[in-house]
């Protein structure tokens, strides 16, 4: 190989057919020498022609991009994956049966853990096996659920929150008269 196939092989990306974006990127083009990443950093301070600039921020966002790495957004996923019913609903729940026979109505049993049969009402969580159930009712976030269930959020404590509440204390202190003694 010459040594103008071997620079211009040298400066060419190749990424896996998977990572790939839809649209043609920077990996594509022709690169000239002083534009290469390994010869020239990203960070690089000397100014960029018009045209290289366009060129660059395609080629940092597909090879710095999300889409290209091999590690899901975990972030995004785990927000919505276990999302349990608020302290307000399960209140609702506890209180009225036919509130919770309603959400219940709303579940396929096939499609829940145990067929169904299982099911905290206090964590609202559904689990495989009665042992589970009784083993999940000893530990620590059953307990904290118990604890947040004691009292629930009111209008009372958003207000609060919020900064408005009448406080109807004793008001600020009286000046207490101090007697001083003088000796001459």
């Amino acid at each position: 190989m010459d040594g103008k196939a071997a620079k211009k092989n040298a400066c060419r990306i190749f990424t896996p057919q998977r990572f790939r974006p839809a649209k043609p990127r920077l990996e594509t083009f022709t690169f000239q020498h002083h534009a290469c990443i390994s010869h020239q950093p990203a960070h690089s301070h000397q100014p960029l022609q018009p045209t290289e600039v366009n060129s660059r921020r395609e080629f940092e966002h597909s090879i710095f991009s999300a889409d290209n790495m091999g590690i899901p957004a975990k972030r995004t996923k785990t927000k919505t994956r276990r999302w349990l019913r608020s302290v307000d609903q399960v209140k609702e729940d506890i209180l009225s049966p036919r509130h919770l026979e309603i959400y219940k109505e709303t579940k396929a049993n096939e499609d829940l853990p145990g067929l169904g049969q299982h099911y905290c009402i206090e964590c609202a969580k559904w689990f495989e096996t009665d042992y589970s159930l009784t083993k999940h009712s000893k530990g620590k976030p059953h307990k904290r659920r118990l604890k947040d269930l004691e009292n629930p959020y009111t209008h009372k404590d958003a207000d609060a929150a919020v900064g408005l509440w009448t406080d109807n204390g004793t008001g600020p202190e009286k000046a207490k008269s101090q007697e001083i003694d003088m000796m001459a």
